[in-house]
């Protein structure tokens, strides 16, 4: 549908979303992960951290193809990467159906239920942070699961399209990182500048070597290349209440690598 401006000179329309869907059509909604549809271009629209949360939301949906194989692919030392505890008793506490009927206030249990599901993955972050630094490491960061919906700028009920045509979010739901981290921080670009460099890169570092060179990637990760660690008695749980196509119910859930595996050179155990 086209609308004249300018006298006539001018058509103006409507892009179709599903090929040219804002930042939170893509990245946080999913919605075009649960169609199977390929967008002309991305909208790095409803984000935080500025340019360096922009570009690593891109890295994360494999959308930023710029980066040199050596160093992002193959950084010096190897990674280190560990599948994340999801346990049910925290990922199991949302839904639309708790959301309340106003903006959430800190003082609400959901909050506090967001915080415990957060906080109990950064716990997680913090120990695998010191073993990448202890070991010359880069960090692998984890796929972050969240209870609600991360607003910097206003109030909300615990998603921000709630109520808007179309919205098709559920909690909880996959978070990019600048979601739970200030993206700028760890790229040490603003507004201080760190006392150590963080080694780190997106979660999908090898989903993301695998679609651009299969072989290379095959060549510099092999299993005799990598030692599996386990560093507690159980076994990490995953979410099960977390579809990869989308949120609840949304498709087969993705597991990732056993706890704390090491990529890279062989590490003598």
């Amino acid at each position: 549908k086209l609308m004249a401006a300018y006298g006539g000179s001018l058509q103006l329309g409507l892009l179709p979303n599903h090929l040219f869907p804002s930042g939170h059509l893509f990245f946080i909604q999913r919605a075009l992960h649960r169609l199977g549809a390929t967008p002309v271009a991305v909208h790095l629209t409803f984000q935080n951290c500025d340019q360096s949360g922009k570009r690593h939301r891109m890295r994360e949906g494999g959308l930023w193809l710029v980066d040199d194989v050596a160093p992002h692919f193959l950084p010096a030392g190897g990674l280190l990467s560990y599948e994340p505890d999801l346990p049910p008793e925290l990922t199991s506490r949302f839904g639309e159906s708790k959301l309340p009927p106003r903006n959430l206030r800190l003082s609400d249990q959901l909050v506090q239920d967001h915080f415990a599901l957060v906080n109990h993955q950064l716990a997680q972050l913090r120990s695998a942070l010191r073993l990448a630094l202890l070991l010359n490491r880069t960090l692998v960061l984890p796929r972050f699961v969240c209870g609600l919906e991360t607003v910097t700028n206003f109030a909300h009920r615990g998603i921000r399209c709630l109520g808007s045509n179309g919205c098709r979010m559920a909690l909880p739901y996959y978070c990019p990182a600048d979601h739970v981290l200030r993206m700028h921080y760890w790229r040490g670009v603003m507004p201080q500048l760190p006392a150590l460099q963080i080694g780190y890169r997106e979660w999908s570092l090898l989903e993301n070597f695998h679609s651009r060179d299969p072989e290379a990637l095959a060549a510099h990760y092999s299993p005799d290349s990598t030692l599996r660690v386990r560093v507690r008695a159980s076994t990490a749980r995953p979410c099960d209440h977390c579809g990869e196509k989308g949120y609840v119910g949304g498709g087969e859930r993705r597991r990732g690598t056993p706890l704390a595996s090491v990529g890279g050179q062989a590490l003598t155990p």
